[in-house]
């Protein structure tokens, strides 16, 4: 019951920083993938909060640092920690606040989605091998093989056990 407590008011007290001093900053380094890189930072002037504030970060597992010259402390920030924030209702009546959802949902449909339309015709398919694939989107069979691999595990397609091991 205490251990609920203490995070309840750590997660209230952390969320309530980022509304007021914190910001979301987000960039794209790798222009290729055009997809984002995004960092919180918070401005204080006091360098003892910045510590504190650091201290705060590095337990939720993130990797702070402290510009003491510009007077803020940063850290990135993947996936699962932005659906923490959103939990907690992190920058909530901000313009961080529809950043956050934006960028939560470039993530859900970014990356994977995109490698999921690469072969949404397979519907034509009942059961298709890899030679299928390779043959009609002209990919190399390691770049197939690895896709029906991860859309195994995700659950997405299954491995009948024949002769050529179809994939349904």
């Amino acid at each position: 019951m205490y251990t609920k407590l203490k995070i309840i008011l750590a997660d209230s007290f952390f969320s309530k920083i980022l509304a007021g001093d914190g910001t979301l900053d987000i960039s794209i380094k790798n222009r290729e993938n055009d997809f984002p890189f995004t960092r919180i930072k918070i401005v204080d002037q006091d360098l003892d909060y910045l510590k504190d504030y650091k201290l705060i970060m590095d337990n939720l597992g993130l990797k702070a640092k402290i510009n003491e010259r510009h007077i803020f402390v940063k850290a990135g920030i993947p996936f699962d920690k932005l659906i923490y924030f959103y939990k907690i209702k992190a920058f909530k009546n901000t313009n961080n606040w529809n950043k956050l959802i934006v960028l939560i949902n470039i993530y859900l449909k970014g990356r994977m989605l995109n490698t999921n339309y690469r072969f949404i015709d397979l519907k034509k398919y009942h059961a298709f091998t890899v030679t299928n694939i390779m043959k009609d989107y002209n990919i190399s069979s390691m770049g197939v093989l690895e896709w029906l691999h991860n859309k195994e595990k995700d659950g997405f397609v299954e491995r009948l056990k024949f002769k050529k091991s179809p994939i349904n």
